[in-house]
């Protein structure tokens, strides 16, 4: 039987199978953007086999593919910027229009940049470029394919992040984008759709193919890329772009984490007069800071560097230790039984019984005065005619026995009746 491969996913399947066992995709029922090219597409003379398109932006489309050589899966980005060109669905070729040089100039800035990146992707957290070349009219950058989910699914799945684990998670791609700045390229899409969490938890930033060389700027429409709540002033104006950028962008992805909500984009902030910027109860004071200053709408005001960033981002205090909490707690719950248990056996005894204490008179040793005028005969059963004889008529004066109580206890039975007895 013919071995195939899911469009979907890129594993091997058997004719047999009309849906995926692993991703649901439907063989032979395929349906596809019109502008996008056909899943089933081969590229570079059948070497890359084209799947479905997994997402978009300003002027790119990226497809899961495979290596048809190797067998290994990988992500293929087109140069499509939208505003420019247009393609006939079902075909490859793309149709420029509004541009006098069919697109040259922005195919040759794309791939300038994808080798740019290939300069970079020894750099842990950031995904290799495995090749670039031209066909359809347009460019493609081929790049190693990442198993996992963006930060932005994981946060719909999971709900807002504490600031120090959200600074654990990021610190890898600020190490990562310090490096890249240091070999003069600005990532200039830095945002939770674009950073992907592997199966093994590693943390990798994606779609390089939007970074910018740091002593350039450029207002070609095919290279401005802004992404509102994320971009920066100088980044929509097109000019002033530097590692500052992408501090501003880090710090909106941290925002969002913290919070679930995007920092109202740059125009309306400056528009606004007073800064709508507000962080929710929670935050460390430090925390807040650090964002306000990564947020500053003028370069100036801003945090210029990645590395300055993390340190500021790291200065916060952890967050508290839930076990040692739910320890004081239990304590606590068992220090109120226990002082509510010890009343309850004071009151009713052990066993259910009413306790009522109530006294009991001294015990009374009488002895009767001599009438005899002959003296008394030492006995066993005489007092000592040293020892003080206790008067009747005053009984307080007569010493207890020692082994005497000094009260009884009236045990009130409910079942039984009453009796005495001592405790």
């Amino acid at each position: 039987m013919e071995q195939r491969y899911c469009l979907g996913c890129m594993r091997k399947y058997t004719e047999a199978e009309k849906v995926c066992p692993v991703c649901g995709y439907h063989h032979g029922k395929e349906e596809w953007p019109p502008y996008a090219l056909r899943p089933g597409t081969t590229l570079h003379e059948g070497k890359y086999l084209v799947g479905k398109l997994l997402g978009q932006g300003g002027f790119g489309l990226t497809y899961v593919g495979l290596e048809t050589v190797l067998g290994l899966k990988v992500a293929i980005k087109e140069y499509y910027p939208q505003t420019q060109v247009s393609r006939v669905q079902g075909g490859s070729e793309i149709l420029w229009h509004s541009v006098s040089d069919g697109g040259h100039a922005g195919r040759e800035s794309f791939l300038k940049e994808a080798r740019r990146m290939a300069m970079v992707d020894s750099i842990p957290g950031i995904v290799q470029v495995r090749e670039v070349f031209y066909q359809n009219s347009t460019a493609y950058i081929v790049m190693n394919f990442i198993e996992g989910e963006t930060l932005k699914n994981r946060l719909m799945r999971t709900g807002v992040m504490s600031p120090s684990a959200c600074v654990n998670l990021l610190n890898p791609v600020m190490e990562a984008m310090e490096k890249a700045h240091k070999v003069g390229l600005v990532h200039r899409d830095i945002s939770p759709d674009n950073i992907m969490i592997d199966r093994n938890g590693q943390v990798w930033l994606l779609d390089m193919g939007a970074a910018k060389e740091i002593e350039r700027g450029s207002s070609n429409p095919s290279q401005l890329v802004v992404k509102h709540g994320f971009s920066p002033p100088e980044q929509e104006r097109g000019e002033g772009i530097g590692p500052w950028t992408d501090v501003y962008a880090m710090s909106a992805t941290i925002y969002y984490c913290l919070t679930g909500e995007m920092v109202p984009d740059a125009l309306t902030r400056l528009m606004a007069g007073k800064d709508p910027l507000s962080f929710p109860k929670g935050i460390p004071a430090k925390t807040a800071s650090a964002l306000t200053r990564g947020l500053a709408l003028q370069t100036k005001d801003r945090i210029q560097t990645m590395r300055e960033l993390k340190a500021e981002i790291n200065d916060i205090p952890p967050d508290p230790k839930p076990f040692p909490k739910l320890i004081a707690v239990i304590a606590s719950v068992a220090a109120v039984a226990g002082i509510a248990a010890l009343c309850y056996v004071q009151h009713w005894g052990p066993f259910g019984k009413k306790i009522e204490l109530t006294p009991t008179p001294a015990p009374i040793v009488s002895s009767a005065p001599s009438t005899s005028s002959t003296p008394a005969t030492a006995s066993p059963s005489a007092t000592p005619a040293s020892s003080p004889t206790p008067s009747a008529t005053n009984p307080a004066s007569s010493p207890l026995p020692s082994s005497a109580p000094a009260s009884s206890v009236t045990v009130v039975n409910y079942e039984n009746g009453v009796y005495e007895g001592e405790i």
